[in-house]
């Protein structure tokens, strides 16, 4: 596995910092060229992102988004374009540097209620755009939450937000970025890239703690002015170019790139994770889930 935090993983060689097309100078790698924790962070730990972690990101989003596809979702119909999702080295790297800046929004950071964690200026890529999700725990005197953790709080979030994402905002297309349910939905948006950091917090306390993890998603070209999320219709049956659903993939609404096969280790997860009762669980569970999950994190961490 690469190593998301190596210098030679850069931006597309189309790209330049100095271009006047896209984000140019603003770019999250522009912005900050050097990889690794920046001069910001205190008490920076390490936390590397496993197979196993990739494999549940992936398995969760796809888990989601071939519900949807199937019409399996309460109350949003089925999709007829829906990608599956794969891992992409360069979103985790531009989601990584970002994480090494050690940087937080202390307006966000005041609400409690607001789990989400700033993200940057820009990271897309020269060809499409790229969303971006993110979430954070902090506590005294732990030493940082694993990357299952805040993975899991992430997609907590996320599953909320899905519980209010309605057939109207499916298909008209409107929706802010920070509708995260709104992104897992995009059917083209099938790249997906993550990065995680623990650091200090400057609150002239010792031992506070800050976990982040950031989760970069594209591509997707004006999901958020009039271009539908997906579209409505039979699973499967109006496939970007070069794509194709497999009756016998575990995930067997969602449209494959043709040089693309099931990874066995995410099918052998998959049928772990949602076997008997869990294969459908309805959307009102997540919130439960939710609450949960905070819980916990609370107990084992705080």
């Amino acid at each position: 596995m690469e190593d998301r935090r190596d210098p030679s993983i850069e931006l597309d060689s189309e790209y330049s910092c100095s271009s006047k097309v896209g984000c140019g100078s603003m770019h999250v790698m522009c912005q900050y060229p050097s990889p690794g924790p920046s001069e910001n962070c205190r008490g920076y730990v390490e936390i590397p992102i496993t197979e196993d972690d990739i494999l549940m990101v992936i398995h969760y989003f796809n888990f989601r988004r071939n519900l949807v596809a199937g019409g399996k979702e309460y109350k949003l119909p089925s999709a007829s374009d829906m990608m599956m999702v794969e891992w992409d080295e360069r979103l985790a790297a531009f989601a990584q540097r970002w994480a090494d800046q050690c940087i937080y929004d202390p307006y966000i950071f005041r609400d409690d209620t607001l789990l989400k964690s700033a993200n940057d200026v820009c990271r897309d890529l020269p060809d499409f755009d790229i969303a971006q999700v993110s979430t954070r725990i902090h506590g005294f005197n732990f030493t940082g939450a694993s990357v299952e953790s805040t993975l899991h709080l992430l997609i907590n979030m996320i599953s909320s937000d899905l519980f209010n994402v309605t057939t109207h905002v499916v298909l008209s297309g409107y929706a802010p970025e920070e509708d995260y349910g709104a992104v897992a939905l995009h059917s083209k948006a099938y790249l997906i890239g993550c990065g995680v950091a623990s650091y200090l917090l400057d609150l002239n306390t010792d031992g506070h703690r800050m976990s982040v993890i950031y989760c970069n998603i594209g591509p997707l070209n004006g999901m958020f002015l009039l271009d539908r999320y997906y579209k409505h219709g039979e699973p499967c049956s109006d496939c970007p170019s070069g794509t194709s659903c497999h009756p016998n993939s575990y995930f067997q609404f969602l449209c494959q790139r043709d040089n693309s096969l099931d990874n066995p280790k995410e099918v052998m997860y998959s049928r772990k994770t949602h076997s008997s009762a869990n294969d459908l669980w309805p959307s009102g569970y997540f919130l439960l889930e939710l609450e949960v999950t905070l819980i916990y994190i609370l107990m084992r961490y705080v």
